[in-house]
Formats: structure tokens, C-alpha cells, sequence
């Protein structure tokens, strides 16, 4: 009987009326090999090929992603280094770190590592009742830099951009260390972008403003198990909590879906309106934003039909502006 409850966890149960999605939510555990993770998502599925062949004849192989993880350039890899170099006790009172600008933004960046020493300014003398006056005295101890790769083309190993003064010095090391350590590494901010996107790619929706919660409707079932398999294989925690048909639940999530489109709905609105009235350059854009209405209306479908939601209002809302878009797009000197 426990195996059969502990089976239940992963798998929807039949007997319990229809499934209407998941409530998921995660632990995540330390930076993750990029190489290890980006086989994972191939051998789950989630990440495919396809080789295409443009007009010249030059063949291609590209990707398509359902969970996409932000690539890290090593740009940012040098600044994560440095963010995290002094997060150890003792040696935020010991040293502090300043960006000095040297050169142009795109060919260098170098920050100066520089100790901070507190030393007396008073006599010392056997009186409880006088106040030593103390002052802290700051010195400039050791240099990061990090040379643009953009700037050398190429000519230098990701690893030969990231310099330091004092190579042997234990902070200069630690430093060198993080920024290898990111080199070939993600973040859990990195593993949490990538898949909280895929849940709303699979018509989930926040339930948490901070989004660390999500409900993923039934319809991506098998998608929401390959995720916990995904998070199983980075020995990250996942938990997947299937919602049935039970007059409370169902209520619930027609108020969530319906808070969701109307938020996604404003946001396009919002965004819309610093782009209408401006120059003809943000045609792509707004037809971008056209696609977005297309998606909220496809969204509204679905949650009619598997919650009963009744959401005219908000899809006549959604075809009244995208209407006014395709006219401004149409008649773009009106704007």
C-alpha cells in the first residue's frame, strides 16, 4: 500500500475524478555543470535538432529549446566572480571592492581589491573614562581584470581573459577559481529562469508573485514529468501536486487563470503604449505584441475549457486591442 501512494506522488491517479494539471514547485541545490545539464534537456527531449539550408545553400544545424537557460556570457561570468569573492565570513570587514574604469567599456573591466585596515589614532592610557578614537585606513592591495573577448576576436582563451595582480595571494585565487567554476557552470537562477519560462510556454500560470509556485493545466502532463525527471537527473528537488476536479479547486484556479490573463493583458497594454506614436522602426515589435495578444486569446480557450472559466469579457478586451494594433500597423503616420 505504501508503494502504491509513494507511485501516486509521480503519476496521476485514475480513480480520483479528471485531472485538471499540477501544482509544482522546487528545491534547487548549488551550481550545475553546464555540459551535464545541456545533455540532460537533449536526452529528455527538451532540447532538439533540426538542420535547415538557406537560400545560398548553406546547411545549418540549429536548436529548438522548451527550456532554455539563459547563456552566460563570460562577461558576466568575471562579474559573478567578483560578486561572489568577498561572500565568505571576515572578508567584508577585511577588504572592500571598487569598478574602476579603465579604457573603453568594451575592452576592459578592472576592479580594485582594497584592504581595510581600523588602527588607533589616540594614546592608549589606564583611564576607563577617555575614548580611543579609532580610524580606518584603506589601501588599494591587489587588481582583477578582465579583457573583452569581443576586443581580441577571439586570440584569447575565455580562461586567459581573467587576470590578477597577485596570483599567489588565497583572495586572487579564490577569485580565479569562481570565475572557472562559473565558466562551466550554472547557477540555480540559471536553472530556474530556463524552466519557469517552460512553464508558462505550457500555458502554467504563477501562482506566487516571487513564482515559486505554478499551476501547468493537464494538457502538458507528460512535459510537467520530464521536468521532474530533469530535476531528478541535477539532483534538484521537485514536487508536482496533481488537482483534480473538486468544486474548490476548480474555483481557485478560475480566479488564478483569470488574475493571470488579465496581468499578462496589462502588460502587453503597458508595453504598448511606449511603442504606438513612435518611429517605424518598432514595426517588428509591434507585430510581436500582435502574437502575444494571439497567445492570451489561445490561453482563454483552454482555460474555458478545461475550468469552465467564463472569460468573454477579458477575450473581448484582448481582440478590442488587438484590432487597434493591426490598424496602427496599417496606418502607422496616424500614430
Amino acid at each position: 500500500m505504501n508503494d502504491q501512494n509513494n507511485n501516486n506522488q509521480n503519476h496521476v491517479p485514475v480513480n480520483t475524478g479528471r485531472h485538471m494539471g499540477d501544482f509544482v514547485t522546487w528545491s534547487l541545490a548549488g551550481m550545475k555543470n553546464r555540459k551535464e545539464v545541456d545533455q540532460y534537456l537533449i536526452d529528455l527531449g527538451f532540447t532538439t535538432f533540426k538542420t535547415v539550408t538557406n537560400t545560398k545553400g548553406v546547411t545549418k544545424r540549429t536548436a529548438e529549446k522548451e527550456i532554455e537557460i539563459p547563456d552566460v556570457s563570460s562577461i558576466n561570468c568575471s562579474k559573478r566572480a567578483v560578486d561572489d569573492l568577498l561572500c565568505v565570513r571576515g572578508l567584508k570587514s577585511d577588504y572592500t571592492i571598487e569598478k574602476i574604469e579603465k579604457g573603453s567599456k568594451t575592452e576592459k573591466m578592472v576592479w580594485a581589491i582594497i584592504g581595510k585596515e581600523i588602527v588607533e589614532t589616540g594614546t592608549l592610557v589606564n583611564d576607563p573614562t577617555l575614548t580611543i578614537e579609532k580610524d580606518a585606513r584603506f589601501e588599494t592591495k591587489m587588481w582583477i581584470s578582465f579583457d573583452s573577448p569581443n576586443y581580441y576576436n577571439g586570440t584569447k582563451s575565455a580562461r586567459d581573459l581573467f587576470t590578477v595582480s597577485h596570483p599567489d595571494h588565497p583572495l586572487m585565487q579564490r577569485a580565479v577559481a569562481l570565475y572557472n567554476a562559473h565558466l562551466e557552470s550554472y547557477t540555480t537562477n540559471d536553472i530556474r529562469t530556463g524552466f519557469q519560462r517552460a512553464f508558462q510556454n505550457w500555458d502554467g500560470i504563477k501562482l506566487k508573485k516571487d513564482g515559486g509556485l505554478y499551476w501547468v493545466p493537464s494538457t502538458q502532463v507528460d512535459r510537467v514529468q520530464q521536468w521532474k525527471k530533469f530535476m531528478e537527473l541535477t539532483d534538484n528537488t521537485a514536487m508536482v501536486f496533481p488537482q483534480f476536479d473538486a468544486k474548490d479547486t476548480i474555483e481557485s484556479l478560475q480566479a488564478q487563470t483569470r488574475e493571470s490573463l488579465e496581468g499578462q493583458l496589462e502588460e502587453v497594454q503597458t508595453a504598448l503604449a511606449s511603442y504606438i506614436g513612435g518611429d517605424k522602426t518598432r514595426t517588428s515589435t509591434l507585430t510581436s505584441r500582435v502574437e502575444e495578444f494571439d497567445t492570451i486569446l489561445a490561453k482563454a480557450e483552454l482555460y474555458e475549457s478545461l475550468l469552465g472559466n467564463k472569460l468573454d469579457t477579458l477575450k473581448s478586451d484582448v481582440e478590442a486591442a488587438k484590432t487597434a494594433l493591426l490598424e496602427s500597423l496599417k496606418n502607422p503616420t496616424s500614430n
